[in-house]
């Protein structure tokens, strides 16, 4: 992921990059995760691009960087969402890159606001292409922190499942 630290040791630099080119970066507290900046110019996107095979028509996206690296060490290459679930931007700055995915995993945070993320984000993907994992913790770090394998955590990726859209009725 290519992931930097600052000359002092006190914050961790994700640069985000695209095609090769570093689109933006964001610079977080080692901490205070509350404490994070990103480049003033640079675009929305999706954070860890640079691991996705061009060939893949699978991908997962999840909440946070470190869940992106969590999936990475679990055998899931995996993007995050620029800048928390609030902050959609980045759908319109990738949505050239996200258009050639025919399976869109979204591995939210298991909090109200992942969960509503997770649902605003397939809408606007689409629903027939797009799965909702859940997870056992909070997140996919918080899943290899309570010792789950990266099996476990990869089958509850494989398990994720479809929205059904509201209009359809039994």
């Amino acid at each position: 992921y290519r992931v930097g630290a600052s000359k002092d040791g006190r914050a961790v630099v994700f640069p985000h990059w695209r095609d090769g080119a570093m689109v933006n970066f964001k610079i977080r507290d080692c901490t205070d995760k509350k404490r994070m900046m990103t480049f003033p110019g640079g675009e929305p996107c999706l954070w860890g691009w640079q691991v996705i095979d061009a060939n893949q028509r699978s991908i997962v996206i999840c909440e946070g960087e470190i869940d992106a690296m969590t999936l990475w060490q679990c055998g899931i290459p995996a993007v995050s969402v620029f800048s928390g679930v609030s902050n959609l931007g980045w759908i319109e700055a990738d949505h050239d890159h996200i258009e050639r995915f025919s399976d869109i995993v979204l591995c939210m945070d298991m909090d109200d606001a992942g969960k509503a993320a997770a649902r605003k984000i397939a809408e606007r993907l689409g629903l027939d292409r797009c799965r909702i994992a859940k997870l056992p913790h909070k997140d996919a770090n918080d899943c290899l922190k309570a010792c789950m394998t990266p099996q476990q955590i990869a089958d509850c990726i494989e398990a994720a499942g479809y929205i059904a859209p509201d209009e359809l009725r039994n």
